[in-house]
């Protein structure tokens, strides 16, 4: 049995693995019992994780973050303290409880936006605040590592599900409204938030440390996925033939269109 602390009471991620582990206890016999896993919120916003003690847990999985805003100058110092200096204070506080594993949920931008391959020796270079602060905590926290307290850094793609906000909210809007599209196929790492819930399971229940890539076994095409999504909705989508040259020209100048139609994959 382990007894797991959320922070990041409102995260997505945060609420869907709880769901996940309420539904698999649920479906545990009772000589199965022995494997449930206890789960804990706390909120990040508000500052609860400070007050808190965390003797008696075994994992902190660390949702908290700021993320899906527009992003200016002004706020970098906001990213770095929430984003960085939040999971390196919390993760002082449960090395020094006597938690055993540390689950950062980072994020795919710390490879920025330029690359469009990501191999195991890819070196991250992120060029968002986002990805920048993941980065600099992701840092600090392994410094922190020792056998007695491991740190578990998830890099996960674009996430969807139902409920999902980001990127796949944006997609599926934009399905909704257009019917038109460039016949472009590209190559993208995706993940469905059930299939993330269950690789977050087995890492706290392997107890491991490292950096990990999920990803669903099929890459996402995007006009394809408009095309999924608007045949759910029985709407017929029209794509122009000949137009992937300008796309290509354009995805050059524009980082919306190039995070649309390019590639951006994990091996």
């Amino acid at each position: 049995m382990k007894k797991i602390l959320i922070i990041g009471a409102n995260s997505y991620i945060g609420n869907e693995f709880e769901k996940y582990v309420r539904n698999k206890n649920v479906n545990l016999s009772e000589v199965q019992s022995k494997n449930e896993i206890l789960i804990e919120k706390v909120h990040a916003s508000n500052g609860d994780w400070k007050c808190l003690n965390y003797e008696g847990y075994d994992v902190v999985l660390l949702v908290a973050a700021i993320v899906h805003q527009k992003e200016t100058v002004s706020m970098a110092e906001l990213y770095h303290e929430v984003n960085c200096n939040m999971p390196v204070e919390i993760a002082g506080k449960a090395k020094q409880a006597g938690v055993k594993q540390l689950v950062f949920m980072s994020t795919a931008a710390v490879y920025g936006s330029s690359i469009t391959h990501i191999t195991k020796d890819t070196v991250p270079n992120p060029d968002t605040l986002y990805g920048k602060s993941k980065l600099a905590a992701e840092m600090k926290l392994k410094e922190m590592e020792t056998e007695e307290f491991r740190v578990a850094i998830v890099r996960p793609p674009m996430v969807y599900g139902e409920g999902c906000k980001g990127n796949y909210t944006r997609l599926v809007k934009l399905a909704t409204y257009n019917p038109i599209y460039p016949k472009i196929h590209n190559r993208r790492s995706v993940i469905r938030i059930d299939r993330l819930c269950s690789y977050i399971e087995e890492i706290i229940e392997n107890e491991s440390s490292g950096i990990y890539l999920p990803q669903d076994k099929e890459y996402s095409d995007t006009i394809m996925t408009i095309k999924q999504i608007r045949m759910a909705q029985g709407k017929r989508t029209i794509f122009v033939p000949g137009t992937a040259w300008l796309v290509k020209c354009v995805m050059k100048r524009a980082s919306v269109v190039r995070k649309m139609f390019g590639d951006w994959y994990y091996e």
